[in-house]
């Protein structure tokens, strides 16, 4: 690879990081993180609960 390519790697690789650490904080929620058996309505709604309290946590 050029050093060029190897640059944007790192890059990605540096956002790949961050994304899968949130990840991995969502799925400490058991509900997140096996599948999902409620109703779809509710669905959006207790994502957007756990994310807001990863968010406060932070």
């Amino acid at each position: 690879l050029t050093s060029e390519d190897k640059k944007e790697n790192r890059r990605i690789s540096r956002e790949r990081i961050l994304i899968e650490n949130i990840n991995a904080k969502i799925k400490t929620f058991k509900c997140m993180a096996q599948k999902y058996r409620n109703r779809r309505k509710r669905h959006l709604l207790r994502a957007s609960l756990i994310c807001g309290i990863i968010n406060f946590e932070i």
